[in-house]
């Protein structure tokens, strides 16, 4: 399998909106497998964190999502 890792970096300004100015700083993983698993040809998961550097009301909070990816074969 492959193993991949990297940085992220979002962010977002609203002209005119103070509350709308946000900035999140994190990091992403990403396993994928080369064979199959459940049926499922060379399954992947991805696990991303962030940290909010910028956020009126998040600020300094941590957010983070999972992913499973699959491909399909016919």
């Amino acid at each position: 399998g492959r193993l991949t890792t990297g940085v992220t970096h979002s962010r977002l300004r609203v002209r005119g909106g103070s509350l709308n100015q946000i900035q999140r700083l994190g990091v992403v993983v990403v396993r994928q497998s080369e064979g199959r698993f459940l049926s499922f040809d060379r399954p992947s998961f991805t696990i991303s964190a962030s940290r909010y550097i910028d956020d009126p009301s998040k600020q300094g909070e941590w957010t983070a999502s999972m992913a499973l990816g699959f491909s399909l074969r016919r």
